[in-house]
This record gives structure tokens, sequence and C-alpha cells, in this order.
């Protein structure tokens, strides 16, 4: 069997409606989620953290349904997450 080469990928930012200190169960579960695979020695990319304090991401996700933003909002997440999915594809070759 081949090893398994794995890099995570974390949740994004859920506006939290009626919850703003746990910013919802997006917040503890990006903590969580941070430390079992830093515990573990896996490649992840903490996105929450960021866009949580994204000025776009935060305006257009509470302009539309609290999760998604638009076109702006996700450029910002490509941002975020190609540089280290770059490095980890050049890791496993």
């Amino acid at each position: 069997m081949l090893p398994v080469q794995l890099c995570f990928v974390g949740d994004s930012f859920v506006a939290g409606i009626g919850d703003e200190t746990a910013l919802g169960w997006t917040g503890p579960l990006s903590a969580r989620f941070h430390q079992l695979w830093s515990e573990r020695d896996v490649p992840h990319v903490d996105v929450f953290s960021p866009l949580e304090r994204h000025p776009v991401w935060h305006r257009q996700v509470l302009e539309g349904d609290g999760a998604h933003p638009r076109s702006e909002g996700y450029t910002a997440l490509y941002e975020l997450v190609a540089p280290a999915w770059d490095r980890w594809m050049d890791s496993t070759i």
C-alpha cells in the first residue's frame, strides 16, 4: 500500500448569527483541527482566522446567507490556500 499524502484545509468563517463571541461552531472546530493536525505533523491551512478578520469576506458573508461570500470573498480564500497547496504539491512529487 502506498503512503497517503494529506493536506487539510480548514473550514471558513460562518457568520455565527446570534453567537458573535464563539462565531458559531466554526471557530472552536477550526482550533481543534489546528491542534489535531499539528500533533500529527499533517500540513494544514487555517483559513478561519485570516478570513474572520478579512473585511471583504466578512462583509460579503454577512450580506449574504451567513456562510458564503461573493467572488471577491472566494478570491481571498484562494489567496490563502494556493501558496500552501503549491508547497504541499511540490513536497509530494
